[in-house]
């Protein structure tokens, strides 16, 4: 049994910029990576990638649909690739940093973690997780189905995805697996706030209080232009965590924008 983590990103550097780190704080937790990208600029950041723990797959450019609804609801489905169908799979964003080995989700059940995050409305896609033979149930997908088709597919039936309205198409993912799950027995790890945030979350909302939090669990990172201000902070976080940075962060942070 493996266990995966299912990120995605469009060219937009907020999301794309992070994804080497975050794949890399993952693989140094013993999590491998998918990564689904839609765009062009992928290719800037592959270099950064560890190939043997890391998969890319990138999206078709041809769709009706927005880049950013397209790449976020790509990581539902992941059950169309070749995954035995015990590997567990769990859903992430590119600009969420693992931060301690706190997730640990059991091959024979479905798991959220922080759905009292969302008043228990949706289940954030931070952090939903199950075996792939599941996934490919719950979305209705199967291995070798290409994963565009069957995305149009879903969301040609959903008017949230093309709506006009941010608040309706930007969490269209998370609506479609809430409706999924709805009396499919979840176990639910709730989360807990701290001051409005997550527990034990260092996060871009009050990142200098956070970003010094002890025992944090994850890090929800920062845009520009707080990003371009605290690459020492960044780095910073990164050492108390794991004790070193990557061997290639250097070249990486000279080599992609928005630090370049």
């Amino acid at each position: 049994m493996g266990r995966y983590v299912i990120l995605s990103a469009t060219d937009h550097w907020d999301y794309l910029f992070y994804i080497p780190m975050v794949a890399w704080a993952w693989n140094r937790l013993s999590w491998n990576v998918v990564c689904f990208f839609r765009g062009n600029r992928s290719r800037q950041i592959e270099p950064f990638l560890d190939r043997d723990r890391c998969s890319v797959h990138l999206l078709s450019e041809e769709s009706r649909y927005r880049p950013a609804t397209i790449a976020q609801v790509s990581r539902l489905f992941a059950g169309c690739l070749p995954f035995s169908g015990a590997d567990v799979l769990m859903t992430s964003d590119a600009d969420m940093m693992p931060l301690s080995d706190y997730w640990r989700p059991r091959a024979d059940e479905i798991t959220c973690y922080g759905h009292d995050l969302t008043g228990h409305r949706e289940y954030p896609i931070c952090y939903i997780a199950m075996n792939a033979d599941r996934w490919r149930e719950i979305i209705q997908v199967a291995p070798g189905q290409n994963v565009m088709s069957a995305i149009h597919e879903t969301l040609d039936k959903r008017a949230d995805a093309s709506s006009a309205d941010f608040e309706s198409y930007w969490f269209t993912d998370q609506r479609l697996i809430t409706e999924r799950l709805a009396g499919v027995p979840v176990r639910s790890i709730e989360r807990g706030r701290d001051g409005g945030l997550a527990r034990g979350r260092v996060d871009r909302a009050r990142w200098w209080r956070t970003s010094r939090l002890e025992g944090a669990i994850d890090a929800h990172l920062p845009k520009e232009p707080l990003l371009a201000k605290n690459r020492e902070r960044f780095a910073a976080l990164i050492k108390s965590r794991f004790s070193s940075l990557p061997d290639w962060y250097e070249d990486f942070v000279k080599t992609c924008t928005p630090w370049r």
